[in-house]
């Protein structure tokens, strides 16, 4: 039974044990969450791309490494990137960079060239979407980019700084704040992506 365990039941399965588990502040079973990876990775390309988002977000937040899986997540990212909705492909970015940073990935050109350039459109995707990101989901696109060094990717942080500034549904604390972020780590590093 478990192991016929849809797409859609495997992502949440791992979601609602993240939530309880940070919820509760109760350890995870990892070795549940290794099996439960493992299946996804047989599948993932027939994964929703909010199953995309709720997967790699459980993964990132327990820490689990699974071999070729970070690579089969943007892959498949990349693939669906024109079906994810703001939030979807926020989470997802969050969850790549948090998931590269713990296999000592901290930019883009550790990653294979193919890699890199789908990443990278994901990225340009993600851009797209700027005015229709809540408050929540610029922060995660924030953080996600800086901890990979992107802030410098393609006028990203210029186009970001743009974006925020003219937002008016944002409050000036909010705004202030995603811009002093932007700028702290703008130009602390040059670009790390070989596909700009």
């Amino acid at each position: 039974m478990i192991k016929n365990l849809t797409p859609k039941s495997l992502s949440i399965t791992l979601f609602s044990l993240t939530k309880f588990s940070i919820n509760y502040n109760l350890p995870i079973n990892k070795d549940l969450f290794y099996f439960y990876g493992n299946l996804a990775l047989k599948s993932i390309t027939k994964f929703e791309h909010f199953r995309v988002a709720l997967l790699s977000w459980s993964l990132a937040v327990n820490q689990i490494y699974i071999p070729n899986l970070l690579a089969a997540i943007i892959q498949v990212s990349f693939k669906k990137r024109f079906l994810f909705s703001p939030y979807s492909i926020a989470l997802t970015i969050w969850s790549i960079s948090k998931l590269s940073c713990q296999q000592s990935i901290f930019n883009l050109n550790q990653l294979s060239p193919e890699l890199n350039s789908m990443y990278c459109e994901l990225i340009n995707r993600s851009k797209q979407l700027f005015q229709s990101f809540q408050l929540r989901e610029l922060s995660m696109i924030v953080h996600g980019c800086s901890k990979m060094g992107l802030l410098n990717y393609n006028n990203f942080s210029s186009d970001f700084l743009i974006a925020i500034r003219s937002r008016q549904d944002l409050d000036d604390i909010s705004k202030q704040s995603l811009l002093t972020f932007i700028c702290s780590f703008s130009f602390s590093s040059g670009s790390s992506s070989s596909s700009s």
